[in-house]
């Protein structure tokens, strides 16, 4: 399986936010502050149900796509992109859900709380 890196994944996202030009250059600083971005997303979505099943520097191509998304509506906002709260949060769960159907976790396999009486 191909696989991309956090660095790729950085330019992409900065390309996909019109920040960076298709020439990919960008600051060292950018660069570090999406990786950065991606370290902590990757975080919550290996807490959340194991929806990161990668190595951190190993992205999948298959969810590399609707991964430059997700980050790209993570840091839109730091580049002068801003965006409400609800559209952010929106465009975040429909990016996690494009992920998750390549993490073979299925809905009947997903943790729910509940109440023993």
């Amino acid at each position: 399986m191909a696989t991309r890196t956090k660095t790729q994944l950085a330019l992409a996202a900065l390309q996909h936010i019109g920040v960076v030009d298709a020439d990919g250059n960008m600051s060292a600083a950018d660069a570090a502050y999406v990786e950065a971005r991606y370290e902590d997303l990757w975080e919550e979505m290996s807490d959340d149900n194991s929806l990161a099943y990668w190595e951190r520097d190993e992205i999948p191509s298959v969810v590399f796509e609707p991964l430059i998304h997700l980050l790209a509506v993570s840091v839109a906002p730091a580049f002068g992109k801003p965006s409400s709260v609800k559209q952010i949060e929106e465009n975040l769960m429909i990016c996690k859900r494009r992920i998750r159907r390549h993490s073979k976790v299925t809905s009947a396999d997903v943790q729910s709380p509940s109440e023993d009486f």
